[in-house]
């Protein structure tokens, strides 16, 4: 039986190769294209690291003297397959360190993720304003003030309201 099984990158910087990271009856195995690289116990393991830096997202594990970078974060992610990789390191570590599955992403990127979405809001909305001021400056060119004023603050309105509308209708997630 698979307890856990993940698509993984094994290596920093260029050098990285990526493959397939199974936890399965108490071991831990990792194949590439090329083959097994390594398959041991977790008892095995003579240390794991969880660097800061990485989120949970990565680990850099000991094994038989020798080291593994694996990230579960794939390379040039984005902000969605980021989060995916946290919660699938979160798992990872749950799993290895004897406890129980966590659901859901991390609180600290549910806050993340929040603040970005709120930042982004106030972006919009200075825009708007601006461009609201752009079509009540009577000192401005008419087709200026239709353009950047008007159409603009029109287009604004609307992306502000379906971002808010996508965001109440989105299912939430833990």
């Amino acid at each position: 039986m698979n307890l856990l099984q993940t698509e993984v990158t094994c290596g920093k910087y260029v050098k990285a190769e990526t493959g397939t990271l199974r936890l399965s009856e108490g071991r831990v195995r990792f194949d590439t294209a090329e083959g097994c690289v390594f398959d041991t116990p977790v008892a095995a393991i003579e240390k794991i690291v969880w660097h800061w830096y990485s989120f949970s997202g990565a680990l850099e594990a000991f094994i038989g003297g020798k080291s593994y970078f694996l990230s579960f974060v794939p390379r040039n992610a984005q902000l969605g397959s980021w989060s995916a990789g946290l919660a699938t390191g979160r798992q990872w570590r749950a799993a290895l360190e004897g406890r129980t599955l966590p659901v859901g992403k991390p609180l600290f990127l549910r806050a993340f993720l929040g603040m970005l979405w709120i930042f982004r809001l106030l972006c919009l909305l200075y825009a708007l304003v601006y461009t609201l001021s752009v079509a009540t400056d009577t000192a401005r060119d008419t087709f200026d003030r239709i353009v950047w004023g008007g159409i603009l603050s029109a287009l604004l309105s609307v992306y502000i309201i379906l971002m808010i509308v996508m965001a109440v209708r989105s299912p939430k997630t833990a």
